[in-house]
């Protein structure tokens, strides 16, 4: 288990050998509360006021992601997205749809993954959190492997670097820069 990171929480992965490793997670959970309103897409409103929305929600979620140590330069994630709303009244969880996807460019600004297409992302599968609460987003991230490799692998001086085999079409080292305050 990963340390004291507030809202973090981390399982264990894969070393090089491809034996479980807890010395490194391949999951984490990131709350980030809700900095402005939410973006549905049934919202029919000015485009300076979406921007602004926008801006909010994906700065929240850099800040949320850096709070958290996430890595940085992870090769592929799936990404769970499970929305807590204050009251219990239904409401169809995809149209937040734009909230989460300013988030998830958060965490592109981040370095969380190089960029938010397919290539890199998997997701976002969207759930609601059955209990009621303060307007939040909780982010389960899994890193997933890549063309092959298994990921992570092995610690050195403080950084995850990657060398572990790829697909021929993509050969390539995968580094993972860890904060230095990571096991």
């Amino acid at each position: 288990q990963g340390g004291d990171k507030g809202a973090e929480r981390v399982s264990g992965g894969q070393g090089s050998n491809g034996a479980l490793s807890k010395r490194f997670p391949r999951t984490w959970e990131v709350a980030i509360p809700a900095p402005a309103a939410w973006i549905s897409l049934n919202d029919r409103m000015h485009w300076a006021k979406k921007a602004a929305l926008t801006k909010s929600w994906r700065l929240a979620a850099s800040l949320a992601a850096r709070k958290a140590g996430l890595p940085k330069g992870i090769p592929h994630v799936h990404i769970t997205a499970t929305v807590t709303k204050p009251s219990r009244r239904a409401f169809d969880v995809h149209n937040l749809l734009p909230s989460l996807k300013a988030a998830i460019d958060g965490l592109v600004d981040y370095g969380l993954v190089a960029d938010d297409s397919t290539k890199y992302l998997t997701g976002p599968d969207m759930r609601v959190n059955p209990d009621t609460g303060p307007a939040a987003v909780v982010l389960t991230i899994s890193a997933l492997e890549c063309c092959g490799a298994i990921f992570p692998t092995r610690p050195h001086h403080g950084e995850y670097i990657g060398t572990a085999p790829h697909a021929a079409h993509c050969k390539q080292t995968v580094g993972i820069s860890m904060p230095k305050d990571q096991p």
